[in-house]
C-alpha cells in the first residue's frame, strides 16, 4: 500500500499469502482473475498454486483520481530533461541537487547528467556545499573523463566526513566509489568502459 512521501511514495506491506517453505519463483494473474504463482528450489517440492476471490465484494480496480503534490510536480518537471538536450537544464535543475528530498537530488541529477558535460564539468568542481559536492562528483564521475579524477578527489576530499549525516556518509562513499572505478586509467593509459566493468 503506497503512501506519498516527499517527492516518492512510503509503502506499507500486507501479508497476503504464507507457508513455512514457500520459496515463489513466479507469479502471474491468469485470465480467469486468479493468481497463480509456482514456488521450487531450495531442497524443496516444486508446486503450483492458484488462488482465487470467493465473496461479495466488488473486483473491479478502483480508479482514483490522483493529486500530485508539489514535491511529485517538481520531480516531474526536472524529469522531463532526462536524455534531452536542453539549454535551461543545468541551470534549472542545479539548485536541486542539495534539495532534502533524495527523489529531487536524483531527477536534478539525471537531468544535469543528459547535458554536455562540457556545460557543468568546471561547476561541478566548485558547488556551494557539501551535499551538492557529493551529487556533482557522481555526475562527473559517470559522465566525465579520467583527467576530472585528480579534480574531483580533492573536491571529496575538502569534505569533512565525520560531521555528515549517516545518509549522507553513504552519499559520500559511492561518490568515491563511482570516482575510482570510472576515471582510473589502466597501464596503457585508457580509462573504463562496460568491458572493464565499469558501473554505477
Amino acid at each position: 500500500h503506497l503512501s506519498p512521501k516527499g517527492a516518492g511514495y512510503s509503502a506499507k506491506i500486507e501479508q497476503f499469502a504464507a507457508a513455512d517453505a514457500l520459496p515463489v519463483t513466479d507469479t502471474a494473474i491468469g485470465t480467469d482473475g486468479a493468481m497463480y504463482f509456482v514456488i521450487g528450489g531450495r531442497q524443496i517440492q516444486s508446486a503450483l498454486y492458484r488462488i482465487a476471490y470467493v465473496g461479495d465484494e466488488p473486483t473491479d480496480s478502483p480508479v482514483r483520481e490522483v493529486v500530485l503534490s508539489d514535491l511529485h510536480k517538481l520531480r516531474r518537471s526536472l524529469e522531463a530533461f532526462h536524455g534531452v538536450k536542453h539549454g535551461e537544464a543545468v541551470k534549472t535543475a542545479w539548485q536541486y541537487l542539495d534539495h532534502k528530498d533524495r527523489w529531487i537530488r536524483h531527477a536534478a541529477r539525471i537531468a544535469v547528467e543528459s547535458q554536455p558535460v562540457n556545460a557543468w564539468r568546471t561547476r561541478a568542481l566548485s558547488p556551494a556545499n557539501d551535499r551538492m559536492r557529493i551529487h556533482t562528483a557522481v555526475a562527473l564521475a559517470r559522465q566525465g573523463a579520467p583527467s576530472d579524477r585528480e579534480g574531483l578527489i580533492a573536491s571529496l576530499a575538502s569534505i569533512d566526513v565525520a560531521n555528515l549525516p549517516d545518509e549522507q556518509k553513504l552519499e559520500y562513499l559511492r561518490a568515491v566509489s563511482l570516482v575510482y572505478a570510472r576515471l582510473s586509467v589502466d597501464a596503457e593509459g585508457k580509462g573504463p568502459g562496460p568491458e572493464n566493468g565499469a558501473s554505477g
